[in-house]
């Protein structure tokens, strides 16, 4: 699994960025309080071509 984006350069010009991870984020809870202090709450992971079927590395932050 490949992921493929395409974009438009600098120029005009269509071109295609392969990438072969893909990091997956998901927030179940974001709160900035009165101090500034940004809370974080949910996972990520990262999802690699070499291995398709298999979560490369999951996190879970709260």
């Amino acid at each position: 699994m490949l992921c493929i984006i395409p974009y438009r350069t600098d120029k005009g010009n269509a071109s295609l960025k392969i990438k072969r991870e893909l990091k997956v984020v998901k927030f179940n809870h974001i709160e900035l309080n009165k101090g500034c202090m940004l809370s974080l709450s949910g996972y990520a992971g990262v999802l690699s071509a070499e291995h398709p079927y298999e979560i490369k590395e999951a996190k879970s932050f709260y």
